[in-house]
């Protein structure tokens, strides 16, 4: 993992060309980490900018194909090994017009000719509440890469196929006995699981569909915990009628429905910043079920 120490340019996108100007001169910021946490000229920067970040890299050994494993960047970068660029995921840019955010995990093979190398990378967003570089990127071979990749994955996928084995089980449950609507409940909140899972982690629908818009893939992140949550909450309120306070569920399904068309009907840059009142609520429920 390349974490630690980097060069932070803030409000500068750079290129590799642009460091053979001796006047440049770098802050350090750590990686992973959001930039709101960075304070420019003893102020807050905010989600919001554009910046460029360098590390230079010691390799073990030159004249060997690399890989690096990139997760997900806030929310939009452009990537440089040395003087090559190798990936650029969404469109970096210096405001919101001109700039397209995107997530999508990728796996960066390059060769070094030299055991010293410069990896650089222009980092911009205006469209979420998260900015800079969150998770960690991380350095190996190529077959270290691709293994390590393949794993989660695997256990996504893995983890995604039990969900829906369950989700028509009870399906197929409510079918045959429609007079009880909890199998439904159930498999409603396990479809909402299941569509998170492909739009979250490991980001299996962005890996599958690379030009899904990102505003619609944050879309489907927020709505199904919403629902799933809804949904969940149905369920056991339908299995414990006696138990569980229906005045309760109510406000519970009424909120995620506020919250969905909250969701449908403004940009990400706003309802991002509702995740904390998303895990406030889901804590308060779990606990109040169980």
């Amino acid at each position: 993992k390349l974490n630690g120490e980097w060069e932070f340019y803030w409000n500068k996108l750079l290129e590799p060309s642009d460091f053979t100007d001796s006047n440049l001169k770098p802050d350090y910021i750590e990686v992973p980490n959001l930039w709101s946490k960075y304070n420019y000229e003893n102020k807050p920067v905010g989600s919001y900018g554009f910046a460029t970040y360098r590390i230079k890299i010691i390799l073990p050994e030159k004249d060997k194909i690399y890989s690096l494993k990139i997760g997900r960047i806030e929310t939009a970068y452009k990537l440089w090994i040395d003087d090559l660029l190798i990936n650029e995921i969404g469109k970096v840019g210096n405001s919101r017009k001109n700039m397209r955010s995107a997530w999508i995990p990728t796996e960066n093979d390059f060769y070094a000719k030299n055991k010293e190398i410069y990896l650089t990378i222009q980092v911009s967003n205006f469209n979420h509440r998260k900015g800079g570089i969150a998770n960690s990127i991380e350095i190996g071979n190529q077959k270290q890469i691709r293994s390590s990749t393949l794993l989660l994955l695997g256990f996504d996928i893995f983890l995604l196929g039990a969900i829906l084995i369950m989700a028509f089980y009870h399906l197929g449950n409510f079918i045959l006995r429609k007079e009880d609507i909890s199998p439904l409940f159930f498999f409603l909140a396990a479809i909402s699981t299941a569509i998170y899972t492909t739009a979250n982690g490991n980001f299996i629908l962005s890996r599958i569909f690379p030009n899904l818009n990102f505003e619609v893939l944050v879309k489907i992140n927020f709505i199904t915990n919403y629902s799933r949550i809804a949904f969940f909450t149905l369920f056991l309120g339908s299995l414990f009628k006696k138990e569980i306070n229906s005045v309760i569920v109510k406000i519970i399904v009424y909120w995620a429905i506020a919250m969905t068309i909250v969701v449908l009907f403004t940009p990400a840059s706003f309802y991002s910043r509702t995740l904390l009142i998303l895990i406030l609520i889901a804590i308060l429920t779990i606990t109040y079920l169980s």
